[in-house]
């Protein structure tokens, strides 16, 4: 908070300093920041760049690749489930539901909200155990209000729309799942993976499934739980960078700050002062 009632890092006012650090989206922020600003990186844009240009790549073969591979990897995740779902594997979640009514999704299949809270409670351990080796340094109130904001309803139906998952139901003309239905839907996926793989080995499995099946059930759920991560960092990192940026020239400006950061930090801040320059 450079300015008095303005957080500078989420770009907003405030009225109590203490109420507003507490807000979950602060604390997702500042986990950001602080792992850009006081992490050692193993490398530097420059050198990054430089590699290129000397392997003679063109760049617009990179920026082409770049923006091709969440397309492949997002497609091959809807394969999958297409896969699972004409196997059986997946029934409850993607059903067959034409004439039901805007709404009515979630209240007329019963079968898919029995494996909501299960696909949840499994996406909280999944999330939970990436994130503590993302963040190792970060604190158990960052930890958890970052899992909560992977997990949550918004993020899921983030998911659901740019994985295209609406391409696997057999919806109605003009009929489209609400904001609650789609990220419901994606947690119930995830539960009727988690019952399907977590199946003990008493249990008589179906006969059209197979060891492959399960590992490949396995994959998309870990595929989803990759995306929801990787969507979040997205947008958290679009928001720090610029605050880092300014909050690195602000504080180079007084020399005598330099003196109160860690040397990491400072190196940092000296990089990126280079790299402006040039």
């Amino acid at each position: 908070n450079l300015s008095k009632n303005w957080c500078s890092l989420c770009k907003e006012p405030y009225n109590s300093w203490d109420q507003h650090r507490g807000k979950r989206d602060h604390v997702c922020l500042e986990v950001l920041f602080d792992a850009i600003c006081c992490q050692a990186r193993r490398w530097k844009v420059d050198g990054l760049w430089r590699t290129i240009f000397d392997k003679k790549m063109p760049v617009e073969s990179i920026f082409q690749a770049n923006d091709l591979v969440d397309k492949l990897r997002r497609e091959k995740l809807i394969a999958a489930l297409l896969y699972l779902k004409r196997k059986g594997i997946i029934f409850a979640s993607l059903p067959e539901c034409a004439g039901v009514p805007e709404g009515m999704f979630l209240r007329r299949y019963t079968s898919a909200r029995a494996f909501v809270s299960r696909g949840c409670f499994w996406m909280h351990k999944m999330v939970a155990y990436a994130v503590t080796h993302i963040f190792a340094r970060a604190e158990a109130k960052h930890l958890t209000a970052f899992s909560q904001q992977i997990a949550s309803t918004y993020n899921c139906e983030t998911v659901w729309d740019l994985c295209n998952f609406s391409s696997l139901l057999a919806v109605p003309l003009g009929f489209t799942p609400c904001f609650f239905e789609k990220g419901s839907l994606v947690k119930s996926i995830l539960g009727e993976l988690n019952e399907h793989i977590d199946r003990v080995p008493s249990d008589p499995l179906r006969i059209s499934c197979s060891g492959a099946d399960t590992v490949l059930a396995d994959f998309v759920a870990r595929s989803i739980i990759a995306e929801s991560i990787h969507l979040r960092m997205l947008e958290y990192v679009a928001r720090v960078e610029p605050v880092w940026r300014e909050y690195g020239f602000e504080v180079i400006k007084d020399q005598r700050a330099l003196d109160f950061l860690p040397s990491i930090q400072v190196a940092n801040l000296e990089h990126l002062l280079a790299t402006k320059k040039t």
